[in-house]
C-alpha cells in the first residue's frame, strides 16, 4: 500500500513536470493552434453574443428537434448535413471569465488531476506479475491508451486537426513514459500465495 501511494504520488510529480516541458519548452500542442485575423473583431462579435459558459457546435438542430415529427427531422437532418459540408463547422468553447489564466487554483487541479491518474497506474502496475519492464511498459499503454480512448475521438467527430491530436498523443507517450520509469521503480507485484501440498 505504501509502495502504491508513493508511486502514484511521485508519478504524479513526474508527469505535472513533463507536461510543463512539453508546453512551455517544446510547445507540444500549443503550437498547432492556429492564429484568427482580425482578432479583437471576433471577441467584439462573441461578447454582442453573450453566451454563458459551455461548449457549442455549429451548425446545429433546433431547439424543438425532438418534438417534431419523424419527416421534419429528416428534413431537418438533411438541411443540417448539408449546412456542415458548405461549412464552416465550427466548435466554440466559452470559458468563464475573471480568473487568470494559470492561477494556482488552475495549477493545483492540474497536479491534483495528475496524481490521481498516476495512482491508478500505480495500482495497475502493482497487479502485474512481470518485472520492471513490463510495470513501465503497461503505465505506458495507459496513457496512450487514454490518448485512444478521448484525444482521437476529438479528431474524429469535432474535428480537431490531425498534427494537434498526434501532438497530443507524443504529449501522453512522453509525460507517462517518464512517470512509468518512477512506478515502475517503487511499485511491487503481489507475493505469491503459497498454498499447501498434502504430504
Amino acid at each position: 500500500m505504501i509502495r502504491w501511494i508513493i508511486g502514484g504520488l511521485l508519478g504524479g510529480v513526474v508527469v505535472f513536470f513533463a507536461a510543463f516541458i512539453n508546453h512551455m519548452v517544446f510547445e507540444f500542442g500549443d503550437r498547432r493552434i492556429g492564429r484568427l485575423q482580425r482578432e479583437d473583431d471576433v471577441q467584439e462579435f462573441f461578447v454582442r453574443q453573450k453566451l454563458t459558459p459551455g461548449f457549442y457546435h455549429l451548425p446545429q438542430r433546433s431547439e424543438d428537434y425532438k418534438r417534431l415529427s419523424p419527416e421534419k427531422q429528416k428534413e431537418q437532418d438533411a438541411r443540417l448535413n448539408e449546412a456542415f459540408r458548405e461549412g464552416p463547422a465550427v466548435t466554440i468553447v466559452v470559458r468563464p471569465t475573471g480568473g487568470d489564466m494559470m492561477s494556482p487554483k488552475v495549477l493545483g487541479t492540474e497536479f491534483g488531476s495528475n496524481v490521481a491518474a498516476a495512482l491508478l497506474a500505480a495500482l495497475v502496475a502493482s497487479q502485474i506479475a512481470g518485472g520492471f519492464v513490463a510495470r513501465w511498459f503497461t503505465v505506458l499503454l495507459m496513457g496512450i491508451f487514454a490518448w485512444a480512448s478521448i484525444d482521437a475521438s476529438y479528431y474524429i467527430w469535432d474535428g480537431f486537426p490531425l498534427p494537434f491530436v498526434l501532438d497530443q498523443l507524443l504529449m501522453a507517450a512522453i509525460e507517462w513514459g517518464a512517470a512509468g520509469l518512477v512506478i515502475a521503480a517503487v511499485v511491487r507485484p503481489p507475493k505469491p500465495v503459497e498454498t499447501l501440498t498434502p504430504a
